[in-house]
């Protein structure tokens, strides 16, 4: 185990494996087969890329059994390159942050070479050493047990294919150029609204974009599919705003967002109108985003399952979006609990605390994936 950098850790496992990668391969990235060996069980929640269990995109769930508590988690895969390259994140049920999990395997005399690179923050150092512990001693234990189910087997196991996909890298300087020119339109805007309640949705808008094309610049694997959903979310919101403003036809939803907003007198419902506007854009915006995105740019090419990964990561995006909003507003207008929290506590914790407290965004945006492969599935039955 080794640190990083202030709170980043990696552990770092390396094992010689007595079969060849094609043979290693299925049993270190489909759920049945790990479930074999791993101390901890690991089931399909839904398939990725391809309809795979191991596909890109594909929704894992891992049961770990540790000082007699049985915790549940989710993970995502990330990359699914048969039979070298495996990429993981851990999306919910664990108190770490940027959990990732990498496996490699190259050829090794009549064998492989296994490497296995977790590297997660922890929201807070105590359970970043608990965590350590138990995955050092768990993951020693279960590898053990995989190198004794590898060497039963004759070297005849097919690992399968990845569903083919080219990215395209090659748009993403343009689509970064034009993400730039959106966001400097909505600073403009939010701008022009400081006087009017309507600021703070425009504003927090303004925020996710940022913190996004942050995210496309550091961590994203699709860079230009989640540059390509800015100009959608955009435009829907655009031109339901200046349909209000010169009092023509509005969304329903919107319209009965900006009605809140321009009724807004104090805090409480001046955050109302925000919450209202924050569930309008995840709700009812974001499903159709997704699925026109697929269905323009992606339909031929992957299954719409393939983007859950980034999607699901970047859920840390509204979490800094919020909060760096909640920093702007009067301290009066948020109760004092959760003003204690915002000062003293990290972003997940503050995140847990407002979704019980106004409206749970990871919740909705999880339903939002889903609504929108619903729409996109419609779609392209309707358009064969």
């Amino acid at each position: 185990m080794k640190r990083l950098g202030e709170t980043l850790t990696e552990i770092v496992w390396e094992r010689d494996l007595p079969a060849s990668p094609a043979v290693a391969w299925p049993y270190l990235v489909e759920p049945d087969k790990m479930s074999l060996w791993s101390r901890a069980p690991i089931a399909c929640v839904d398939g990725g890329d391809g309809g795979a269990a191991h596909g890109v995109g594909a929704l894992r769930s891992v049961t770990v059994h540790a000082l007699g508590r049985e915790t549940k988690f989710e993970e995502v895969v990330a990359e699914s390159v048969a039979p070298s390259r495996f990429v993981y994140h851990v999306v919910r049920g664990l108190p770490l942050r940027d959990h990732e999990g990498i496996q490699t395997l190259e050829s090794s005399g009549a064998g492989s070479r296994l490497v296995w690179r977790v590297r997660f923050e922890p929201i807070a150092s105590p359970l970043g050493f608990g965590a350590s512990r138990m995955l050092e001693g768990q993951m020693r234990t279960s590898l053990d047990a995989l190198a004794s189910v590898l060497g039963g087997l004759a070297d005849e196991v097919d690992p399968g294919v990845s569903h083919a996909f080219e990215d395209d890298d090659a748009a993403v300087p343009s689509l970064l150029a034009q993400a730039d020119r959106i966001l400097g339109e909505q600073r403009t805007l939010a701008d022009s609204l400081r006087d009017d309640p309507k600021y703070w949705f425009s504003r927090v808008y303004q925020y996710v974009t940022e913190e996004q094309i942050a995210f496309v610049r550091t961590r994203a694997t699709h860079r230009a599919w989640v540059l390509r959903l800015l100009p959608v979310f955009h435009r829907f919101y655009v031109m339901n705003l200046e349909a209000h403003r010169a009092h023509e036809h509005v969304e329903a939803p919107w319209r009965v967002a900006f009605r809140s907003m321009d009724r807004a007198e104090d805090g409480p419902s001046v955050i109302r109108g925000l919450l209202l506007g924050v569930r309008t854009h995840i709700e009812e915006d974001l499903p159709r985003a997704l699925a026109e995105t697929w269905l323009q740019h992606y339909r031929a090419r992957c299954d719409y399952v393939r983007l859950r990964a980034d999607y699901l990561r970047m859920a840390y995006v509204f979490r800094v979006a919020s909060s760096r909003l909640v920093a702007e507003m009067p301290p009066t207008w948020i109760p004092p609990h959760l003003r204690a929290l915002i000062r003293f506590a990290p972003l997940e914790l503050q995140d847990w605390a407002f979704s019980r407290s106004y409206y749970d965004v990871a919740r909705a945006r999880r339903k939002a994936f889903e609504r929108g492969r619903g729409i996109a599935s419609w779609i392209a039955r309707a358009t064969l």
